[in-house]
């Protein structure tokens, strides 16, 4: 028999999570491990949830041509640039030379990726993003040219960062 205590917690815990409005609510991101970034001081009025100090030290780089590298270690790697062409991005993956690209994960404005050496001896897993922030168009992917390989896990861990940026708020 079962205990009714459990019985009646059950319920309660169901009728909880039933409110009775369908509309869709954007799940915020797990925040155990991360601190919000203002990048206002490095010319973009936004702000990207980013690992907190235990995986590394932060380091955010605006580089005289535009773009931002956001870096916590070396597993946390991040580039916003203005622009982006995601048809682009995947008409030069196809022509790469030296890489044998695998599309893993595809949406209108995400290409999750692996690229392979042609002798298999190495894999680099990539993300490329295009968000619309403060009114325009951002890519925001990981820093290829850091020579890092992520695993795919953690790729998608900066897949949510990059969906968390947002235009920061006007102070009143």
């Amino acid at each position: 028999m079962k205990n009714p205590l459990f019985l009646l917690l059950s319920i309660i815990i169901t009728l909880a999570g039933c409110s009775g409005n369908n509309e869709l609510k954007e799940e915020p991101m797990d925040v155990q491990g991360m601190m919000e970034l203002d990048l206002s001081q490095y010319g973009l009025n936004v702000t990207l949830m980013v690992p907190d100090s235990s995986i590394g030290t932060l380091e955010v780089m605006a580089q005289s041509y535009g773009d931002i590298e956001v870096r916590v270690g070396t597993f946390f790697q991040i580039k916003i640039a203005p622009g982006g062409d995601i048809a682009l991005k995947k008409s030069d993956l196809e022509s790469d030379l030296l890489f044998k690209t695998t599309i893993l994960s595809e949406t209108p404005e995400l290409l999750i990726y692996k690229s392979d050496l042609p002798d298999g001896s190495k894999s680099y897993h990539h993300f490329y993003m295009i968000k619309k922030v403060l009114g325009a168009n951002y890519e925001i992917r990981d820093i290829e040219e850091s020579g890092e390989s992520f695993s795919e896990a953690i790729v998608k861990k900066m897949v949510e960062a990059a969906n968390s940026i947002k235009d920061k708020p006007k102070a009143s």
